[in-house]
Formats: C-alpha cells, structure tokens, sequence
C-alpha cells in the first residue's frame, strides 16, 4: 500500500497543514478501526467515510481499498480466533467431563461394582461418543485383541 503523507506535497502552508491534519486524524481512525472487531453496519459506515475521504482529496481511491480490504482481514482473523477458542472451551468441557466419569469408573471398579475390561470399554465408548472417530491407539488395540 502506498500512502503519501500530505506533508511531501506542500503541509507548511495552511491548505496543507490542513490537508495534513485531516490525512493524520484518517489514519489514526484506520488504525484503531483494524484492531476492533467490526460488525456489518461498521463496514458500511467506514466504507462511506473513506469515500468522503476521497471525494475530499484526503486518500486515494486506492488507499480506500487497501484500507477496507486490511480491515476486513483483521475481521477474518479476529472470527477464526473467536471460533479456535470456543472449540478449545468445548474441549476441555468434553475432557472434564470424561475425567469425571473416568473416576467415577475407578471408584466403581474398586469397589467390585465393574470389571477393569468393563471399565475401559465404558471409557472407550465415552472417547468415541465425546471425540467421534477413535483415536490411533484405541484402533491398534482393537487390531490386538
């Protein structure tokens, strides 16, 4: 992205101090608006000030783009970041539970309430109910037995 600052094209006069300001205070917003997660209307109403900043000569049509397109790749991410962390919380959701219905199974075995087989292929069926497809080791075991 190429971006002349105002300030190579004539900023010491008044027009261009002011044409410099108003540059600067765009880009200050862009950058604040890249690290804020933005929903629909956010786009739209950026996308209408970044026009008005090129119908005023403040930006370039294309620094406009270059600015929606940066912004809408920061909203990308911060999705795949918000879906990566609800599927870690559900993870650790389905391993608490297992931990607990794998001690409450000791506890059971321990007391001759169930076998140590009857044990494991509850654990089994568990890890297959919780995480679907079996996991490498549980197939070479079944290979085994």
């Amino acid at each position: 992205m190429s971006i002349h600052s105002p300030a190579r094209t004539g900023g010491t006069t008044p027009t261009g101090m002011l044409h410099m300001l108003v540059f600067f205070r765009t880009m200050i917003l862009m950058f604040i608006l890249a690290a804020t997660p933005l929903a629909a209307q956010d786009f739209k109403a950026i996308q209408l000030r970044l026009l008005d900043a090129v119908r005023e000569g403040e930006i370039t049509l294309r620094q406009a783009a270059d600015m929606m397109d940066a912004l809408k790749e920061a909203a990308e991410r911060d999705d795949d970041d918000d879906e990566d962390e609800e599927e870690e919380e559900e993870n650790e959701e389905r391993v608490r539970y297992y931990h607990q219905v794998e001690k409450r199974l000791d506890q059971m075995y321990r007391a001759g309430q169930i076998s140590r087989k009857e044990a494991e292929a509850k654990l089994r069926a568990l890890k297959r109910e919780l995480w679907g497809e079996d996991t490498a080791r549980e197939r070479e075991r079944r290979c085994r037995d």
